[in-house]
Protein backbone atom coordinates (compact mmCIF):
# COMPACT_ATOMS: atom_id res chain seq x y z
CA UNK A 1 0.00 0.00 0.00
CA UNK A 2 1.21 3.61 -1.00
CA UNK A 3 2.68 4.53 2.08
CA UNK A 4 1.27 8.66 1.72
CA UNK A 5 -2.31 6.61 1.53
CA UNK A 6 -1.87 4.69 4.23
CA UNK A 7 -1.11 8.32 6.11
CA UNK A 8 -4.32 9.55 4.97
CA UNK A 9 -6.22 6.94 6.45
CA UNK A 10 -4.33 6.91 9.81
CA UNK A 11 -5.37 10.01 9.79
CA UNK A 12 -8.89 9.98 8.34
CA UNK A 13 -9.43 6.94 11.54
CA UNK A 14 -8.06 9.06 14.29
CA UNK A 15 -10.66 11.98 13.67
CA UNK A 16 -13.52 9.67 13.45
CA UNK A 17 -12.46 7.84 16.78
CA UNK A 18 -11.91 11.87 17.98
CA UNK A 19 -15.23 13.12 17.01
CA UNK A 20 -17.20 9.48 17.92
CA UNK A 21 -15.00 10.32 21.55
CA UNK A 22 -16.52 13.78 21.63
CA UNK A 23 -19.95 12.60 20.95
CA UNK A 24 -19.85 10.50 23.33
CA UNK A 25 -19.44 12.60 25.81
CA UNK A 26 -21.73 15.14 24.82
CA UNK A 27 -24.17 12.82 24.99
CA UNK A 28 -23.33 11.47 28.34
CA UNK A 29 -23.29 14.68 29.35
CA UNK A 30 -26.31 15.81 28.57
CA UNK A 31 -27.94 12.12 29.87
CA UNK A 32 -26.46 13.08 33.01
CA UNK A 33 -28.01 16.65 32.94
CA UNK A 34 -31.40 15.43 32.15
CA UNK A 35 -31.29 12.96 34.39
CA UNK A 36 -30.00 15.63 37.63
CA UNK A 37 -33.28 18.00 36.69
CA UNK A 38 -35.69 14.93 36.66
CA UNK A 39 -34.31 14.01 39.83
CA UNK A 40 -34.37 17.74 40.81
CA UNK A 41 -37.81 18.63 39.54
CA UNK A 42 -39.69 15.35 39.77
CA UNK A 43 -43.49 15.78 38.30
CA UNK A 44 -42.92 18.91 37.36
CA UNK A 45 -40.11 18.00 34.65
CA UNK A 46 -42.66 15.56 33.52
CA UNK A 47 -45.20 17.95 33.39
CA UNK A 48 -42.55 20.34 31.71
CA UNK A 49 -41.37 17.80 29.21
CA UNK A 50 -45.61 17.22 27.91
CA UNK A 51 -45.78 20.57 27.31
CA UNK A 52 -42.85 21.62 25.45
CA UNK A 53 -43.12 18.36 23.49
CA UNK A 54 -39.55 17.09 23.59
CA UNK A 55 -36.97 16.44 26.89
CA UNK A 56 -34.39 18.55 25.16
CA UNK A 57 -37.02 21.19 25.30
CA UNK A 58 -37.90 21.04 28.45
CA UNK A 59 -34.37 20.27 30.05
CA UNK A 60 -33.97 24.13 27.85
CA UNK A 61 -36.59 25.18 29.55
CA UNK A 62 -35.89 24.44 33.40
CA UNK A 63 -32.51 25.72 32.48
CA UNK A 64 -34.07 29.27 31.37
CA UNK A 65 -35.65 29.12 34.66
CA UNK A 66 -32.83 28.79 36.81
CA UNK A 67 -30.83 31.51 34.72
CA UNK A 68 -33.87 33.55 35.31
CA UNK A 69 -34.25 32.77 38.80
CA UNK A 70 -30.47 34.13 39.76
CA UNK A 71 -31.83 38.05 38.90
CA UNK A 72 -34.78 36.91 41.26
CA UNK A 73 -34.27 39.50 44.56
CA UNK A 74 -36.45 37.56 47.31
CA UNK A 75 -37.60 38.94 50.66
CA UNK A 76 -38.21 37.28 54.02
CA UNK A 77 -41.74 37.80 55.52
CA UNK A 78 -42.41 39.55 58.91
CA UNK A 79 -43.95 38.78 61.92
CA UNK A 80 -47.12 40.30 60.82
CA UNK A 81 -47.55 39.06 57.44
CA UNK A 82 -47.10 35.29 58.59
CA UNK A 83 -49.52 36.19 61.37
CA UNK A 84 -52.12 37.52 58.40
CA UNK A 85 -51.26 34.48 56.42
CA UNK A 86 -52.14 31.75 59.16
CA UNK A 87 -55.30 33.91 59.99
CA UNK A 88 -56.26 33.21 55.97
CA UNK A 89 -55.33 29.63 55.78
CA UNK A 90 -56.98 28.67 59.16
CA UNK A 91 -59.96 30.34 58.05
CA UNK A 92 -60.15 28.46 54.87
CA UNK A 93 -59.02 25.03 56.44
CA UNK A 94 -62.60 25.70 58.34
CA UNK A 95 -64.41 25.77 55.50
CA UNK A 96 -62.78 23.64 53.14
CA UNK A 97 -65.32 20.87 54.08
CA UNK A 98 -68.29 22.84 53.14
CA UNK A 99 -67.42 24.81 50.03
CA UNK A 100 -63.86 23.21 48.59
CA UNK A 101 -64.21 24.88 45.68
CA UNK A 102 -64.56 28.47 47.10
CA UNK A 103 -61.88 27.55 49.36
CA UNK A 104 -59.60 27.08 46.44
CA UNK A 105 -60.14 30.59 45.29
CA UNK A 106 -59.78 32.24 48.12
CA UNK A 107 -56.45 30.05 48.70
CA UNK A 108 -55.68 31.34 44.91
CA UNK A 109 -55.48 34.71 45.86
CA UNK A 110 -53.42 33.80 49.53
CA UNK A 111 -50.58 32.37 47.46
CA UNK A 112 -50.91 35.13 44.99
CA UNK A 113 -50.30 37.54 47.65
CA UNK A 114 -47.44 35.82 49.21
CA UNK A 115 -45.77 35.00 46.13
CA UNK A 116 -45.83 38.79 45.16
CA UNK A 117 -44.80 39.83 48.84
CA UNK A 118 -41.77 37.65 48.33
CA UNK A 119 -40.80 38.62 45.15
CA UNK A 120 -42.10 36.70 42.33
CA UNK A 121 -43.21 38.53 39.14
CA UNK A 122 -46.97 37.30 40.09
CA UNK A 123 -48.51 40.68 39.42
CA UNK A 124 -46.51 41.23 35.94
CA UNK A 125 -46.56 37.61 34.72
CA UNK A 126 -48.20 34.69 36.49
CA UNK A 127 -46.63 32.17 34.20
CA UNK A 128 -43.64 33.63 34.52
CA UNK A 129 -44.14 33.52 38.56
CA UNK A 130 -44.89 29.72 38.55
CA UNK A 131 -41.76 28.83 36.53
CA UNK A 132 -39.24 30.93 38.91
CA UNK A 133 -41.25 29.87 41.62
CA UNK A 134 -40.35 25.84 40.63
CA UNK A 135 -36.92 26.55 40.83
CA UNK A 136 -37.04 26.95 44.66
CA UNK A 137 -40.47 24.49 45.46
CA UNK A 138 -40.06 21.95 42.98
CA UNK A 139 -41.85 18.99 44.97
CA UNK A 140 -44.98 21.41 45.12
CA UNK A 141 -45.03 23.24 42.16
CA UNK A 142 -48.04 21.25 40.53
CA UNK A 143 -50.19 21.93 44.09
CA UNK A 144 -49.73 26.03 43.64
CA UNK A 145 -50.65 25.45 39.93
CA UNK A 146 -53.85 23.49 39.95
CA UNK A 147 -54.62 26.41 42.56
CA UNK A 148 -53.66 29.37 40.64
CA UNK A 149 -54.74 27.98 37.58
CA UNK A 150 -58.15 26.71 39.00
CA UNK A 151 -57.17 23.22 36.72
CA UNK A 152 -58.65 20.71 39.16
CA UNK A 153 -61.62 20.15 37.12
CA UNK A 154 -64.24 19.71 40.47
CA UNK A 155 -62.38 16.84 41.52
CA UNK A 156 -62.53 16.94 45.83
CA UNK A 157 -59.37 14.64 46.07
CA UNK A 158 -57.23 17.23 43.76
CA UNK A 159 -58.89 20.26 45.52
CA UNK A 160 -58.05 18.60 48.79
CA UNK A 161 -54.33 17.33 47.85
CA UNK A 162 -53.74 21.09 46.15
CA UNK A 163 -55.03 22.80 49.65
CA UNK A 164 -52.53 20.72 51.52
CA UNK A 165 -50.03 21.20 48.97
CA UNK A 166 -49.89 24.66 49.19
CA UNK A 167 -50.21 24.35 52.90
CA UNK A 168 -46.58 22.57 52.84
CA UNK A 169 -45.21 25.45 50.96
CA UNK A 170 -46.43 28.26 53.32
CA UNK A 171 -44.65 26.40 55.61
CA UNK A 172 -41.52 27.39 53.45
CA UNK A 173 -42.07 30.26 51.88
CA UNK A 174 -43.37 31.75 54.33
CA UNK A 175 -42.24 30.37 57.36
CA UNK A 176 -45.98 29.30 59.07
CA UNK A 177 -45.34 25.82 60.40
CA UNK A 178 -48.27 23.23 60.54
CA UNK A 179 -48.25 20.45 62.36
CA UNK A 180 -51.60 18.80 61.50
CA UNK A 181 -53.02 15.81 61.11
CA UNK A 182 -54.65 14.71 57.73
CA UNK A 183 -57.56 12.63 59.24
CA UNK A 184 -60.84 13.17 58.64
CA UNK A 185 -64.67 11.76 58.60
CA UNK A 186 -65.10 13.17 55.30
CA UNK A 187 -62.62 12.63 52.16
CA UNK A 188 -63.05 16.33 51.83
CA UNK A 189 -62.27 17.02 55.34
CA UNK A 190 -58.74 18.61 56.64
CA UNK A 191 -58.04 17.82 60.69
CA UNK A 192 -56.14 20.88 62.11
CA UNK A 193 -54.64 19.24 65.10
CA UNK A 194 -51.73 21.35 66.56
CA UNK A 195 -50.47 24.52 65.41
CA UNK A 196 -46.92 25.94 66.01
CA UNK A 197 -45.65 29.02 64.28
CA UNK A 198 -41.59 29.60 62.81
CA UNK A 199 -40.35 33.16 62.41
CA UNK A 200 -37.84 33.45 59.69
CA UNK A 201 -36.68 36.96 59.89
CA UNK A 202 -37.63 40.60 58.42
CA UNK A 203 -39.52 41.62 55.59
CA UNK A 204 -39.47 44.80 53.31
CA UNK A 205 -42.79 45.00 52.25
CA UNK A 206 -46.07 44.06 54.86
CA UNK A 207 -48.61 41.01 52.74
CA UNK A 208 -51.88 43.09 51.53
CA UNK A 209 -55.38 41.64 52.09
CA UNK A 210 -58.25 41.53 54.08
CA UNK A 211 -57.83 40.08 57.58
CA UNK A 212 -59.95 36.57 58.01
CA UNK A 213 -63.42 37.00 58.87
CA UNK A 214 -64.73 37.93 61.90
CA UNK A 215 -65.05 35.55 64.32
CA UNK A 216 -62.53 33.26 63.18
CA UNK A 217 -59.33 32.31 65.12
CA UNK A 218 -55.72 32.60 64.01
CA UNK A 219 -56.21 28.64 64.31
CA UNK A 220 -58.91 26.43 63.14
CA UNK A 221 -60.67 24.10 64.98
CA UNK A 222 -61.25 20.97 64.18
CA UNK A 223 -64.31 20.29 61.10
CA UNK A 224 -65.07 17.02 62.71
CA UNK A 225 -65.83 18.96 65.80
CA UNK A 226 -66.18 22.46 65.56
CA UNK A 227 -68.04 22.65 69.27
CA UNK A 228 -65.19 22.57 70.75
CA UNK A 229 -63.58 26.16 72.35
CA UNK A 230 -60.41 25.23 69.65
CA UNK A 231 -56.73 25.23 70.39
CA UNK A 232 -55.31 28.31 72.65
CA UNK A 233 -51.75 29.49 72.84
CA UNK A 234 -49.54 28.55 75.54
CA UNK A 235 -46.05 30.58 77.01
CA UNK A 236 -44.44 29.00 74.68
CA UNK A 237 -45.68 30.36 71.59
CA UNK A 238 -47.10 26.82 70.44
CA UNK A 239 -50.79 26.05 70.27
CA UNK A 240 -52.54 23.30 72.08
CA UNK A 241 -55.85 22.03 72.40
CA UNK A 242 -58.08 23.09 75.45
Amino acid sequence: MDPQLLQYLLIAAVVVIVVLIVLFIVVAKRRKEREELRDRYGAEYDRTVQEQGSKRAAVRDLKEREALHSDLRLRDLNDADRDLIRGHMATLQYRFVEDPADVLLSTDRVVTEVLRARGYPVAEDREKALRLFSVDHPSEAGHVRTVMEGSHHGDVATMRESFLGVRRVLQEVAGVSYVLGDAADTPAGLSPGEQTDQHAGPSETALPGPPPPAGSSATAPDPAAAASPGPTRDDTGSYRAE
